[in-house]
């Protein structure tokens, strides 16, 4: 105390890093100094230095066990009985981070405290979430969340007040509580898809509003849901009455925000040096067909940040694989909308409508294999359209389609689409823009693989746009080159020495 708040944080700092070294090797006395003098600061009046003593706290119990320091607990439970926010809000921070961390050294029962201190714990928590204070709220929240995953009693047996709970801060102002409300519908459906079975259809309603919430990162939690329902064995059916309403708010969400990093990274063209954070290793080996998340190579590192658009693809991409051809209805004049808008302004709805076509290749490719050759006619033009991240996005939903455009190639005019198709790869391949050429590489590698044999007429004129790329890649690109270089050799075989 007397010292400025900044010195006293940086004291916590340095004792957090010398505790993890020392403690265990210092005096009894001395462990026992600071275990007592941190105990008084939990309930500090600067909420930065209440987070720093949470931290240490957190650190310091790891080391010494349930047993090694019962006094923590009996200060810890009156601050939450105190009704004074600053100690609340402490000792809820000391916990939270002692729950993220162990959370099952909090249900075990220790010799002289009557109770496990998570039973203790629990209803006090559970309270918090009527509480005034938004950051009570959240603390608690996040604090009963850690503990979905292994489920003590004390949680299970309040499981009806924690639901409860739940439906009513889905509605908090706070975002950040919002979030985790999210958060804790979707680790239940991943590991308790028992407990929330009775409510699914309130749950559903209520997440599907969440993923249009105007906080991204409350829209990107909700948007987790719907892969995670898919994944888990719940019947699809239940679903499928939301699907009407769910799909557009996918495709909305897919559309690039402005303030996307990558439109930035987007604009760098082959006159940008490469970053030094850019490169990362890279290897040759085998490529492996699909996606996992619905929009795989052309994306990589600050581009490659999870966002409610790939989430929201990615979602899209696995509602095809379940309910198949069932979603066209809904989707195709969604698609077919955002196509016709052919105005500059509306260039980030043509792409996401791009990346929808490519999002459900695998899922709904009996519905979509009749039409195509129109499709993939329409795509083509699109190789070459003036906005990079549309080129882009149209070399890889064009390889996500690559093992059937080559089965169509003893189709009238399977041959001609192919060729068109391949030029229009090695014409990206050539881009001036880093981002499609990085595109362009990587789906010509998967359409190599799939065409082998089909490429040996045309290997003179691939070569000679692999050998201008050589020349004019930079050193992230370069390593993706290389791959393509490697996959064409072993498509073609020996053609490649001729």
């Amino acid at each position: 105390q007397g010292k400025s708040f900044e010195v006293r944080q940086a004291a916590g700092l340095l004792l957090k890093n010398n505790l993890r070294a020392a403690f265990v090797s210092m005096p009894p006395s001395s462990q026992q100094y600071i275990k007592s003098e941190l105990l008084p600061c939990i309930g500090a009046n600067n909420r930065a230095i209440r987070s720093t003593v949470g931290t240490v706290i957190s650190v310091l119990f790891q080391i010494v066990g349930v047993t090694g320091w019962i006094e923590l607990f009996q200060a810890l439970h009156q601050c939450l009985d105190s009704n004074d926010l600053d100690h609340m809000e402490g000792a809820m921070d000391a916990i939270y981070k002692i729950c993220e961390d162990v959370p099952e050294e909090l249900d075990v029962d220790v010799p002289g405290l009557s109770e496990r201190p998570i039973n203790v714990f629990m209803p006090r928590m559970l309270q918090f979430f009527q509480s005034p204070h938004a950051s009570l709220r959240k603390l608690s929240l996040g604090c009963i969340n850690q503990y979905i995953v292994v489920m003590p009693s004390a949680l299970y047996m309040a499981m009806d007040q924690y639901l409860q709970g739940l439906f009513v801060l889905v509605k908090d102002p706070s975002a950040d509580v919002r979030k985790l409300v999210c958060s804790a519908w979707v680790q239940l459906i991943e590991v308790r898809p028992s407990i929330l079975e009775p409510h699914l259809k309130n749950v559903t309603e209520l997440i599907l509003q969440a993923n249009k919430d105007s906080d991204d990162e409350v829209a990107l939690e909700a948007c987790e849901f719907w892969s995670a329902y898919c994944d888990v064995s719940m019947p699809p059916e239940g679903l499928r009455e939301f699907l009407p309403r769910l799909i557009p708010t996918l495709v909305s969400n897919m559309v690039y925000t402005d303030d996307d990093e990558s439109l930035a990274d987007a604009e760098e063209d082959e006159s940008f040096p490469d970053r030094d954070q850019d490169l990362k290793p890279r290897f040759h080996a085998s490529r492996l067909h699909g996606s996992e998340n619905g929009e795989e190579d052309d994306d990589d590192d600050a581009v490659n940040a999870w966002n409610l658009r790939k989430c929201s693809a990615a979602g899209l991409d696995v509602l095809s694989n379940v309910f198949g051809d069932d979603i066209l209805p809904t989707l195709m004049p969604l698609i077919q909308q955002n196509l016709a808008r052919t105005d500059d302004e509306s260039w980030k709805e043509r792409e996401a409508a791009v990346l929808s076509i490519g999002a459900i290749a695998e899922g709904c490719i009996t519905g979509l294999y009749p039409h195509l050759p129109q499709m993939v006619a329409f795509l083509i033009p699109l190789l070459d359209d003036k906005f990079p991240l549309i080129r882009s996005i149209t070399c890889w939903t064009l390889s996500r389609y690559s093992k059937f455009i080559v089965q169509s190639l003893g189709h009238p005019n399977g041959r001609e689409q192919f060729d068109k198709i391949l030029m229009g790869l090695l014409r990206r391949i050539l881009d001036t823009n880093k981002r499609v050429q990085e595109a362009a590489c990587s789906a010509f590698a998967t359409l190599e693989e799939e065409a082998a044999e089909e490429l040996v007429p045309r290997l003179e004129v691939i070569l000679q746009h692999l050998m201008c790329a050589y020349g004019k890649y930079q050193r992230r690109n370069l390593r993706i080159l290389y791959d393509a270089l490697g996959t064409l050799a072993d498509a073609v075989g020996a053609e490649l020495n001729q």
